[in-house]
């Protein structure tokens, strides 16, 4: 089943608000589970207003992690239906170990969203991913930090990768293209500042996807419906911007 990992180039950038609101919508449609990998900074059951406990850092060392360990006791439900794995502490997890608790957590539902914190070495994870959703703002340290980590990533990465541009406001969507032409990725979706309903996420858990109103939620809940569309179609991730052979990239 697809596994889909979001992350951010440079901290603060709305990742994981984003992996949360996707998890909602997704989970209404087909089983789900979130995946917070930050260690003591994670904040995926705040925003989801959730108690969570254990959290995945005392999972990852289990003998078995898809057999018992991973049975209904390891994680938190949405009233969505979505199940979160809470971010752990900072204890030490080997790089390879997390890599494969992934692989046998994307086995359990239909999607696995991976929550990934933009301070850690992913390039485990890279390798196991279908789709890297990559949220970035539009200011210059933002992009600068994500031109440095792509840099050296091989093709065969690359081309898992799409841009998320978040915080957007009236009149940018050239800007949204033109930082997509810049770092040589498909721009797959651009999220508005909705200050209120982010707002009552952040201090009260109610997720912005389900305020109907949220200009934000429904960005998120057309990226959810690409998605769909990509898994079910098989479709490209999406066109590069520069005018040269596109590059595959589909969903299991």
């Amino acid at each position: 089943m697809p596994t889909i990992l979001i992350l951010s180039a440079r901290g603060g950038s709305g990742a994981s608000l984003l992996a949360c609101n996707l998890g909602v919508v997704l989970s209404q449609e087909a089983s789900c589970i979130l995946v917070d990998l930050h260690g003591g900074e994670a904040v995926d059951d705040l925003l989801l207003d959730l108690e969570a406990d254990p959290r995945w850092s005392e999972l990852a060392g289990a003998p078995d992690p898809a057999g018992e360990r991973l049975s209904s006791r390891a994680w938190a439900t949405h009233p969505s239906g979505l199940r979160l794995i809470a971010g752990g502490d900072d204890r030490t997890v080997g790089a390879e170990q997390i890599a494969g608790w992934v692989q046998a957590l994307s086995a359990q539902a239909e999607w696995l969203l991976v929550d990934a914190p933009s301070a850690r070495n992913i390039d485990g994870l890279l390798h196991c991913a279908d789709l890297v959703l990559l949220v970035a703002m539009l200011d210059p340290p933002t992009l600068r930090a994500a031109q440095r980590w792509l840099a050296p990533l091989p093709q065969s990465a690359r081309r898992k990768i799409a841009l998320i541009v978040n915080q957007m406001t009236g009149g940018k969507p050239l800007q949204a293209q033109g930082a997509a032409h810049a770092l040589q990725l498909p721009l797959w979706a651009t999220l508005p500042a909705d200050a209120a309903p982010i707002g009552r996420q952040i201090h009260l858990g109610e997720a912005a996807v389900q305020v109907r109103a949220s200009q934000y939620g429904r960005a998120v809940r057309q990226l959810a419906r690409r998605l769909q569309a990509s898994r079910s179609q098989q479709l490209r991730i999406g066109e590069r911007p520069q005018a040269r052979p596109v590059a595959e990239g589909s969903l299991r």
